[in-house]
């Protein structure tokens, strides 16, 4: 059977998708307007999101996400870079 997580980003709802392979459960994650990537950390731990915000109001952040309780445990500014 697959082990692992695979973390999406889904830019309509301005969430992540935590999906756990093994028993194929999948957590929501609100993480900001406009999630555009999302990458897994190599040893499993932490996720991260870009937030790419709207047209109108542009995103300038990372998304930190402790995948083990599946939540955003801090924003991170990369200001004024969009």
């Amino acid at each position: 059977a697959p082990t692992g997580l695979v973390l999406t980003a889904n830019q309509q709802s301005a969430d992540a998708t935590l999906v756990t392979l093994g028993d194929g459960t999948a957590r929501r994650i609100p993480v900001g307007e406009g999630p555009h990537e999302a990458a897994i950390g190599a040893d499993g731990t932490w996720g991260v999101v870009t937030v790419y915000g709207t047209r109108e109001t542009r995103g300038t952040q990372l998304a930190l996400v402790d995948l083990a309780r599946g939540t955003v445990v801090r924003h991170v500014s990369l200001a004024p870079y969009t």
